[in-house]
């Protein structure tokens, strides 16, 4: 399990890598657009909404899999926090599991849509990019996902079934110090 965990980590940082870089990209594709209509007559470079509409799929479903692998994702605990630990681990798996079973659903209409749009040969009507790549990318990440939500399923269960909890508290995140530390610098703002 522990090199499948290791496995599944890095596909999703690499993923998470490519969502990064569609960000970059489409960043300075808008500084770009907005240097060329400032600074004479014509208007907007052309294609930018195509170029931003097409990276946008790129950073949703790249960069999915790697928010639920660092549990960064949001989590309303409310009704189950006062449960018994082993219950509110199984409530998690059960939940993990119906959302790995939605993922494989949208994964397998994802996988039939890119046959569909590689056959008809859509694309873009400015740049005319063809929709076939992202398709596949948004497959390629619904896949990801499902996977480290079958994980997270297998883990759940197998703590739920031996009684365990975590060996140490669970860390926080990095997206979880920046938001206590943004959090307590708008507090100390505010006294002041």
């Amino acid at each position: 399990m522990a090199l499948f965990e290791k496995i599944v980590g890095k596909t999703s940082k690499a993923t998470a890598q490519a969502s990064m870089w569609a960000i970059f990209a489409i960043m300075f594709v808008l500084v770009v657009d907005i240097i060329i209509r400032n600074t004479t007559e014509s208007s907007a470079l052309m294609g930018t909404y195509e170029m931003t509409e097409m990276a946008m799929i790129i950073i949703i479903y790249m960069g999915l899999s790697v928010t639920q692998y660092d549990k960064d994702n949001i989590h309303v605990v409310m009704l189950i926090e006062k449960l018994p630990w082993r219950v509110r681990t199984f409530i998690e798996a059960g939940v993990y599991a119906f959302t790995a079973y939605l993922c494989y659903m949208l994964f397998y209409a994802a996988f039939l849509q890119s046959q569909t749009v590689i056959r008809t040969g859509l694309k873009t009507q400015v740049l005319y990019l063809p929709h076939w790549p992202f398709v596949i990318i948004m497959t390629v990440g619904l896949c990801v996902l499902a996977i480290v939500l079958t994980m997270d399923t297998i883990k759940y269960f197998i703590m739920a079934v031996k009684n365990e909890k975590p060996a140490a508290p669970i860390e926080k995140t990095e997206a979880q110090k920046v938001i206590e530390e943004t959090a307590s610098i708008m507090g100390a703002s505010e006294k002041n």
